[in-house]
């Protein structure tokens, strides 16, 4: 009676174990699907964080990009200002050359003019002296 106790003891504790073992089994099956389900989360997570740092990448570059344009845009238009106004000053210096050459010729004229003024001036004194 007493050897059939522990049999049935033993039973008992087999049955058990294998509960526990069943439990435990299920248990693990549990974390090694939730470390899965993990693991999954994790790799979308980086996904988005790399796609997120791609669009960050291209939306520095189109930014540096556009600030490029604009130095390139206003380096353009100094440039282009410098070359207007050096055009400016050489069409003045050339402007007034030519009015100092052309006040130079209307002086030469002018004396010239009077040169022929005193001359003929001359001549109808000496005409007149020489009827009178």
């Amino acid at each position: 009676a007493l050897a059939l106790e522990q049999i049935r003891k033993l039973e008992v504790d087999c049955i058990e174990e294998r509960a526990a073992r069943v439990k435990l089994d299920e248990m693990v099956q549990n974390t090694t699907n939730a470390t899965k389900e993990a693991e999954k989360m994790i790799q979308t997570q980086t996904e988005s964080l790399l796609k997120a740092e791609q669009k960050t990448r291209i939306e520095t570059n189109a930014r540096l990009n556009a600030e490029n344009s604009v130095q390139k845009y206003q380096t353009d238009m100094k440039q282009m200002e410098i070359q207007f106004n050096e055009v400016i000053i050489s069409k003045e210096y050339q402007m007034q050359s030519q009015i100092a050459s052309l006040e130079e010729m209307v002086q030469t004229t002018s004396e010239q003019l009077c040169l022929e003024q005193t001359k003929l001036a001359d001549e109808q004194k000496a005409r007149f002296m020489a009827e009178i």
